[in-house]
Formats: structure tokens, sequence, C-alpha cells
């Protein structure tokens, strides 16, 4: 049989390719991957690939290099030109790098990183706080399931209290399924901090037993946060407010609160996705997760899916929105599946610091 191929047509095809991948990489952060888990979902991710990546790759095949090929040209450098724009933004909204890093260091060797946690520890100024360094340990993403290890967590947990926080956050996605929920006690009852534990609920937290969930992780000695009050935090003769956003899946518009101008008011939301309309309502510090920094990462170029409206733009670190602080953690464990490659989870330990320095009121 002569297999006499038109090297014209296959190059069309392989531009109808990388069209497809990037258009499905495009639909899949910015809509897929917010399906909930399940057949639904399951079935629409193949599709999406065939039709997006196969489609478009036939589509080039039939067209060569004729008029119709130009579609796919203009197609390719509009998302060339996306991908500029991506990190142009990226480099601008970037705000102050880690002051230390623990854990192991990044190796191609070692593409498995879904146990090798890392401590990432920033410092940055916080409007409206006067006083003394205010230390907050960041945590997110445990997703907790049937064949999880306990002792990889209980590593995690005495980490975060050999850190000495003044307050722990974490914000969602406790556990993967029900078994997972009857693990948390055993996780989040040996954390410690010195004005309290705050913590939001996420996606996952809904799809299995929101009602649950929060008992657990309530009675764990956590405060769970809403957008319908604040919560005042009282240290000596200061105060700070916390509040909630566990939107779109909670059913809360995560309308911010009338909090006082002279104090800072921080807030724990699953998403960053909220970010633009969280700085315009004078939030001083934004906490997240949900994103997993991708939970695959490709070396030297970063991640490929990141479930958020704004694609890859937040997928994780330090970010200054206006006026606004940004701390989006990788996680600490994984989901579907439950493997990180080149992308070790985390816990973020962030230092407010205040305007003036004077000791703690005992």
């Amino acid at each position: 049989m002569d297999l006499n191929l038109d090297p014209s047509r296959l190059a069309a095809a392989f531009l109808g390719l990388l069209c497809g991948a990037g258009l499905y990489l495009a639909l899949v952060n910015r809509v897929l991957s917010r399906l909930r888990d399940g057949v639904l979902k399951s079935s629409f991710l193949p599709l999406a690939m065939l039709v997006c990546v196969g489609g478009l790759a036939v589509f080039g095949y039939l067209a060569g290099f004729s008029t119709w090929s130009l579609v796919l040209a203009v197609l390719l450098g509009w998302m060339a030109a996306g991908e500029l724009r991506y990190r142009r933004l990226h480099r601008e909204l970037r705000s102050d790098p880690p002051v230390s890093r623990k854990g192991k260091a990044f190796s191609l060797l070692r593409p498995v990183t879904t146990q090798d946690f890392q401590v990432i520890q920033y410092s940055t100024d916080l409007s409206a706080w006067n006083g003394a360094r205010l230390r907050v340990a960041h945590l997110s993403d445990f997703h907790l399931h049937a064949g999880s290890q306990l002792d990889y967590f209980s590593n995690v947990v005495k980490q975060v209290n050999a850190e000495s926080p003044d307050l722990v956050f974490i914000t969602g996605d406790f556990a993967a399924d029900l078994h997972g929920i009857e693990m948390l006690p055993q996780v989040l009852q040996q954390l410690s901090s010195r004005l309290g534990k705050f913590a939001i609920l996420g996606n996952h937290d809904y799809w299995t037993d929101p009602g649950r969930v929060s008992e657990v992780v309530s009675q764990a000695g956590f405060v769970m946060l809403g957008s319908s009050r604040p919560h005042i935090v009282q240290d000596g003769v200061r105060q700070l407010a916390l509040s909630g956003c566990a939107a779109p899946w909670s059913g809360e518009n995560c309308q911010q609160l009338d909090v006082p101008s002279n104090l800072p008011h921080l807030v724990l939301s699953h998403t960053a996705d909220h970010i633009y309309r969280l700085s315009q309502s004078g939030a001083a510090a934004v906490f997240s997760g949900h994103y997993h920094a991708g939970q695959v990462q490709l070396p030297f170029f970063g991640p490929l899916i990141v479930p958020s409206v704004y694609g890859r733009l937040f997928h994780h670190g330090h970010f200054k929105v206006g006026r606004t602080h940004l701390f989006v953690s990788a996680g600490v464990g994984a989901s579907h599946p439950p493997l990180r490659i080149y992308c070790p989870p985390d816990i973020l330990i962030v230092d407010l610091l205040g305007s003036q320095e004077f000791p703690l009121i005992e």
C-alpha cells in the first residue's frame, strides 16, 4: 500500500493540532474544570479534546495550505498574543518573592512531587495594621480520601506548629469523599495558633457533605467564616476583621462587609477568581487555594491547566492587585488523579508587618 502523504497537508494538520490543543486548554481552564466531578465531567473532557484537537487537525489536513488554512494561522496568532499578554500581566501583578523556602530542591530527575511539601515564607507590609508582626500559616486543599496517608498530613501539621503561627487559615477542600471527612479530626485537632484557627469550605466539600465537613472542622477548634458578617480578632489593643468567600459553590455572592477603615480586612476565598471584586471592596489581603498550582507542571514553563476564569494568571504565589495582597497556595493534597508532577504541595507562612512595631500586650 502506497502512503503518499502530502507534506503541506501534514504541516497544516500540525497547525490545526496546535490550535486545537490551545483551544482545549482554554476551554478546560475557564469552563469544563468548573463542572462538578462525575460522569458528565469525565465524559465531557475527552469529548472536548477529540472535538478541539482532532477536529482542527483533520480540518487542517483537508484544507492544506489554502485560504482556509489562514483561519488556523489567525487562531494560532491570537493564542500566541494571549500567551504574551498573560506573561506580561503575570510579571506586573507579581509581588514580593518569598524570603525563604524550605523543602526539597527542584530536580528534573524527580518528577513526582506529590508529598514533597515545601514551606514558603513571605513578608509584607499590611495597610491599617499598627502593630507587631502577625504570622499567618495558610494551608489549602487537603483532599483527604480513603487512600490518604495520615503520616504525611501529620508531618504537615508538625511543620505548621513549628512555625509558631498567630493565625491558621485553611481555604477549603478538606475532603474528597466521606472517608476523608472521618479522617479530618486526626489531622486538624493538633494544629495550634495563638489567636485562632479559621476556615472556609471548597467546592469538593460542597460536593461531598458541606454540613458534615463544617461540623467536623468546627469541632476541631476552627471558626467557619462566611460573607454574612465579619469575625473580629482581638490582639491586645489591636483588631482585624476576617471574612470568608466560598462562591460560587456556596451560593453566596460574597458581597463584602462594611468593615471599619481603620481595621485591616483579611479574606479567605477558596478561589482567587474574586480578587478584583475583593480588591475594590477594600480587602487588605486575600488567601486562596483551589488551583493546586496546576498540579502538573512542565519544567521551566509552568502549569497548563488551572481552573480559573483568568487561566494561569494567578496560579500560585504572591500577587498585588491594587492595594490588595493575594496569596495563592499550591495546596497540601492532590486530586484527580492524586498525583503531582514537578509541582510540590506547600504551606505558606505569611508575616504581615504593621507600620508600627511595639510589644504585644499579654
